[in-house]
């Protein structure tokens, strides 16, 4: 409970050794001393053949480790995401998910100045520079019509894709999930506060931004955020199309080039965005 300090004399009558109260200073002695969290690994399988949606071609084995403070996926994970690239150079700009065969979901940021010419997607790679990737142009680009800067409002946008992805016959192209969530009553609470999550891209991994983004997938997970903590408020315009996820102490994010990607939460047979 303390640690000696000090006495007059030693054992005097009347006279009480002092002790320090350790009570008080447990915080302090944290900051220095407590041993840095061990990170745990979780294993996440679900089996595509019962789903029709949600399921990568791999697990996943996600560690809450410290794209900003991530790890790299184990390939094949997350089948269900997409790489946008510029026509002209093929420079990964953003990601995306595969809504179906046909469509693809991502940031309306993304994609708002840029013609369908502009775009190309990259399918079915772990390495985003793997000469074996599935590769479609787009030949129609929806932006939501309420889409709005600089709140970032309905920041959301489809492409559609000038041919088909053949989901049927390529095991690495699977469907992403979407929610079917009671309106509006439910939706402000979805996903509930301290939910995990994992989000995943091919974005920087420091929050230096002049460095360069990995080629491999990488996955970080992070927790949703109260909609009234003090931290989430000063970012958010609308707590009934935008929530927040992270850490309190940061050190876990999105970053450049990670836009239009999914966030997605384990539903126990499959993972939902």
């Amino acid at each position: 409970v303390g640690i000696t300090s000090f006495g007059k004399g030693c054992a005097l009558k009347g006279d009480p050794g002092i002790y320090t109260r350790l009570a008080y200073y447990h915080e302090w002695i944290d900051t220095i001393a407590e041993e840095p969290e061990k990170p745990t690994s979780m294993t996440y399988t679900c089996d595509n053949t019962l789903v029709s949606c949600g399921c990568g071609y791999n697990y996943v084995q996600l560690t809450s480790s410290r794209i900003v403070g991530g790890e790299e996926a184990l390939p094949n994970s997350w089948t269900m995401i997409v790489s946008l690239r510029q026509t002209s150079t093929n420079r990964h700009f953003c990601g995306g998910s595969i809504l179906s065969d046909s469509y693809i979901l991502t940031a309306a940021h993304c994609i708002d100045t840029d013609s369908p010419d502009d775009v190309i997607v990259a399918a079915g790679m772990h390495n985003k520079s793997d000469e074996n990737a599935v590769i479609r142009r787009v030949d129609q680009i929806f932006v939501h019509p309420n889409w709005s800067q600089p709140e970032y409002l309905n920041d959301i946008a489809i492409l559609r894709l000038s041919e088909p992805l053949e989901l049927a016959q390529n095991s690495m192209l699977t469907r992403t999930c979407i929610p079917h969530v009671h309106w509006p009553t439910d939706i402000q609470d979805y996903p509930s506060s301290g939910t995990p999550l994992a989000t995943i891209g091919w974005g920087h991994t420091e929050m230096d931004n002049h460095t360069s983004s990995p080629d491999n997938l990488h996955q970080v997970q992070v927790f949703s955020i109260d909609n009234n903590d003090p931290n989430c408020t000063r970012s958010l315009y609308n707590k009934e199309i935008q929530f927040c996820a992270g850490l309190s102490q940061g050190g876990k994010d999105t970053c450049q080039d990670d836009s239009g990607g999914p966030i997605f939460q384990w539903l126990g047979n499959r993972w939902e965005q």
